[in-house]
């Protein structure tokens, strides 16, 4: 016979009690998920980050057996879909589709004016960068990168340049890019990267400085001066670096999931697992897809991808006082 506190020392240990073993940490992602899962897109239908998590959404349901449904939910830059998710129950059911530099979303906001913080999100993994291009249009003048710098130099405040947003990475990259250069090119702030285009091919800007083109180049209408990328990609071995023209700026923009903070780690890890075993088991196919997109692959876990959030906000924070004196923005 077992001493009866060994007993109750054993019951406790295990978890029979049954009325709430089923609430642990534990036990949810032994049996996460049970249900739809909504993958929260802050862009709309079309654009890269839609199109990227629809790419990833169905070996998400086969994986796990349930629904992933990708859900666009626009508005303020962004603001919209991040106050959803950080307000979000902890449960693993609402995922947002995350960008590495979303810091620069809290430089546009005041203290307090945002429901939500950077360490709002728990990242889970980060499996695809892309990268800002300089694009002008197929027939602009300027032939390389350094005749529109030249051009820009010659006449001051005359050139604009449109990007998907105001402290975007488009924007925080082009700001560095032109005061290292000693350069005045006007931004530009348009909705997104559609809009950033159409901007481009209407004649209303010289440059825009987005991510990928949506398929222009390969088409034919741009042609892209500068990639922000630390060697030149294989899929565009014709485009140089920012670093090869002389400034020295890389910045690739990384694509990911995140939950909401106080979503248990269990959870996460599930998740991370089972987002890696798909991306790695696809490899070849989601390599294609996402080229066509002009991203590419890459495999990053929780915490190396909340380093990459990190870095990219201490990039951003260094940039956005001088943006925020050309904007009037106060603190």
């Amino acid at each position: 016979m077992f001493p009866k506190k060994l007993i109750l020392v054993i019951l406790v240990g295990l978890g029979i009690c049954f009325g709430q073993m089923p609430f642990s940490p534990l036990c949810q992602a032994m049996d996460y998920p049970t249900r739809n899962v909504d993958i929260i897109v802050p862009w709309g239908p079309g654009s890269n980050a839609d199109m990227l998590a629809r790419i990833l959404a169905p070996l998400l349901d086969k994986k796990f057996r349930q629904p992933f449904v990708v859900v666009n939910k626009t508005g303020a830059a962004g603001i919209l879909a991040h106050n959803y998710v950080a307000n979000a129950k902890p449960d693993g059911y609402t995922i947002l589709s995350i960008n590495s530099v979303y810091g620069g979303l809290i430089a546009t906001r005041k203290p307090g004016e945002l429901k939500f913080q950077f360490d709002s999100f728990v990242p889970v993994i980060g499996y695809a960068e892309t990268h800002v291009f300089f694009h002008v249009k197929k027939d602009a003048p300027w032939k390389n990168f350094q005749e529109f710098i030249e051009d820009a130099r010659k006449n001051p405040n005359k050139l604009k340049y449109a990007s998907y947003g105001n402290f975007g990475l488009g924007h925080i990259v082009a700001t560095d890019v032109f005061k290292k250069a000693g350069v005045k090119v006007i931004h530009i702030p348009e909705k997104g990267s559609g809009d950033a285009m159409t901007a481009l091919l209407g004649g209303h800007v010289q440059m825009a400085t987005i991510l990928g083109s949506a398929g222009h180049i390969a088409g034919g209408t741009v042609r892209a001066l500068a990639v922000c990328t630390s060697k030149r990609r294989p899929d565009f071995p014709d485009v140089p670096t920012l670093a090869e023209l002389g400034y020295d700026v890389v910045r690739p923009s990384v694509v990911g999931l995140a939950l909401p903070k106080g979503t248990p780690k269990e959870i996460v890890d599930k998740l991370y697992q089972g987002t890696k075993e798909i991306l790695t088991q696809n490899q070849e196919d989601i390599k294609q897809k996402f080229i066509r997109l002009e991203a590419i692959p890459t495999l990053v876990g929780p915490q190396d991808f909340w380093e990459v959030c990190k870095s990219d906000k201490a990039y951003i924070d260094n940039i956005t006082a001088q943006i925020r004196k050309e904007l009037g923005v106060r603190e």
